[in-house]
């Protein structure tokens, strides 16, 4: 069995909750309406696995600010990945498939490399919203 990272783990945790206690809400609903078909456990399913999904787009935006912060460039952060050579001028994670286990392995790895590096944990900050300036 491979050993999880902790954000996985903590990933996992709530979407075993969020199973759990859909589950425990569908036994529910079927004691009161027994017409309840099969089908929505397989809804339920798909409503657990949601954690994982939200969290995908801010670990790309963690794994790049992380990697900016470090001086890392797009080349070093795709070994660390041992991802193939690809086209380096157009990749991004939005463009081209990097498994789940890759993604959070290479935010721990990042992670920890910032807290050797600099001290102190990284924090994510959302980038400055532009302010319109109106003339007066």
């Amino acid at each position: 069995m491979r050993k999880l990272v902790p954000n996985e783990k903590l990933d996992l945790l709530y979407s075993l909750v969020l199973f759990l206690i859909g589950v425990i809400l569908l036994l529910l609903v079927k004691f009161i309406y027994p017409s309840i078909g099969f089908f929505s456990f397989f809804i339920l399913f798909n409503l657990s696995c949601l954690p994982s999904a939200f969290r995908r787009k801010r670990q790309i935006k963690n794994i790049q600010q992380l990697a900016a912060k470090l001086d890392l460039s797009l080349a070093e952060v795709r070994r660390m990945l041992n991802l193939h050579q690809y086209d380096l001028t157009d990749w991004s994670f939005n463009g081209s498939f990097v498994s789940v286990r890759k993604i959070y392995r290479l935010e721990y790895l990042l992670e920890k490399e910032y807290l050797l590096t600099f001290g102190t944990e990284f924090v994510y900050q959302k980038p400055n919203e532009k302010v319109s300036h109106k003339p007066a």
